[in-house]
């Protein structure tokens, strides 16, 4: 594409990302695993503890919902971590008769900076970002 430039949204300049069955070690593992992955990308504790509270929650409520495996990527910039769960159900999710509800999303919502959910043609995700600017 010679003489054709399209500005790039910024990407976040290291990632993260890891596949999980549908177990039920799945959330603890993604847990853990994003805890190494952010310490690695040396981001501050609190973010960490804070990424690692809410994968937990997204993980399980994905497994309990979408009935598949998941995957988790995490990616950090100067200003902040983002965080995505995708499962392989595309669908929004009605919850099942006996799987708790009510917590994962205004958990998210008040601990997130922003987040949302993006649902494709194979695909569920629900994407976080959490600011590190200034920590």
């Amino acid at each position: 594409m010679h003489g054709s430039h399209t500005a790039l949204e910024p990407r976040p300049t290291h990632q993260v990302i890891e596949l999980y069955p549908r177990s039920p070690l799945t959330p603890l593992a993604a847990q853990r695993d994003v805890e190494v992955a952010l310490r690695w990308l040396d981001a501050p504790a609190d973010v960490i503890e804070a990424a690692a509270a809410l994968v937990d929650e997204l993980v399980t409520h994905a497994l309990a919902t979408a009935h598949t495996g998941v995957m988790v990527a995490v990616a950090r910039d100067p200003d902040r971590v983002e965080i995505e769960v995708v499962d392989f159900a595309p669908r929004l999710p009605l919850t099942p008769p006996g799987v708790p509800t009510g917590q994962t999303l205004p958990l998210t919502a008040r601990i997130a900076g922003a987040w949302g959910v993006a649902v494709d043609e194979r695909t569920k995700r629900v994407w976080l970002t959490l600011p590190t600017a200034g920590r």
